[in-house]
C-alpha cells in the first residue's frame, strides 16, 4: 500500500513537468557547438499553483556543457525568455512550452515575442 501511494504522489508532482533540452550553435553553425557558457531562463508567467506547490517565476542560471546541450528538467508549461550568453554577444529568445510530462527540444517551442500573449487573467504579458 505504501508502494502504491509513494508512485500515485510521484506521478502527481510529474504531472505537466517537461524534460527541455537547448542544442546551442553559433549562426554559421560550425563543428564547434555554443560551448561552456552560460544559459539564462526566465519565467515569464505569472506565479501559479502545481498540486501543492505555488511555482514562482526565479530566474535560474545553467552551464552549457562542451557539447553546446544543457537540459533543464521537470519545467512546468509556460513562456521563458532564454539568455544564451556568448563571449560577445548575449542571444534572447523566448519559448512558450506546453503542458507534457515528455522530453522536448526547446528549438520546437520558439515563439515569437510580439504576438500579443496574454495570463490566463487577460492581462498581457510583459516581456522585457
Amino acid at each position: 500500500m505504501k508502494t502504491a501511494i509513494a508512485l500515485f504522489l510521484a506521478c502527481v508532482f510529474v504531472v505537466g513537468a517537461a524534460d527541455v533540452t537547448f542544442n546551442l550553435r553559433d549562426f554559421v553553425q560550425t563543428s564547434t557547438p555554443f560551448r561552456l557558457r552560460t544559459l539564462e531562463v526566465v519565467p515569464k508567467f505569472s506565479p501559479s499553483a502545481n498540486s501543492t506547490n505555488v511555482i514562482t517565476s526565479e530566474r535560474r542560471y545553467y552551464n552549457v556543457g562542451t557539447n553546446g546541450i544543457v537540459t533543464l528538467t521537470n519545467m512546468v508549461d509556460g513562456l521563458y525568455w532564454c539568455y544564451a550568453y556568448g563571449v560577445s554577444t548575449t542571444t534572447r529568445f523566448a519559448i512558450l512550452i506546453p503542458s507534457t510530462n515528455g522530453t522536448v527540444s526547446a528549438s520546437d517551442y520558439l515563439t515569437s515575442v510580439n504576438t500579443g500573449l496574454e495570463t490566463e487573467n487577460g492581462i498581457p504579458i510583459d516581456l522585457e
